[in-house]
């Protein structure tokens, strides 16, 4: 049966697993914003982890979103154009670059209900249950 911790960690290491310019929409329609999706990619393609790396990230993110969850009831996890501190932090301990986190994307875990908004102006997913 799967777990909404799973379920979440699961999100982002697969955003990890395949990296695409579509993962780097900062919402600028120019020629500028488009030079800034292909460049983010070259380098997050450039910088792609091991699966194994991957896999250990996806670990230690559903034990930390287990741990939180059930300490506060709720937890946010986000990237602007880097990924928040609790996210760095574990793809540090993993050894995963941030490079391929994707831009403008938020999750919300309150109690077991996970929601995603990926990427800029994205509409908000539910994605557990």
């Amino acid at each position: 049966m799967e777990k909404y911790y799973d379920v979440a960690s699961k999100w982002w290491a697969d955003k990890l697993r395949s990296v695409s310019p579509g993962n780097f929409n900062n919402g600028d329609s120019s020629s500028t914003g488009g030079m800034a999706m292909i460049l983010a990619t070259i380098l997050a393609e450039d910088s792609k982890p091991s699966n194994e790396a991957i896999d250990l990230f996806e670990e230690k993110l559903a034990a930390t979103i287990k741990k939180d969850v059930e300490k506060r009831g709720s937890m946010t996890l986000s990237v602007d154009y880097n990924p928040d501190w609790v996210l760095s932090g574990i793809a540090q301990e993993a050894g995963v670059s941030t490079s391929g986190f994707p831009w403008k994307t938020t999750m919300w875990i309150e109690g077991e209900k996970v929601s995603v908004s990926a990427g800029y102006g994205a509409p908000i997913e539910n994605i557990f249950p």
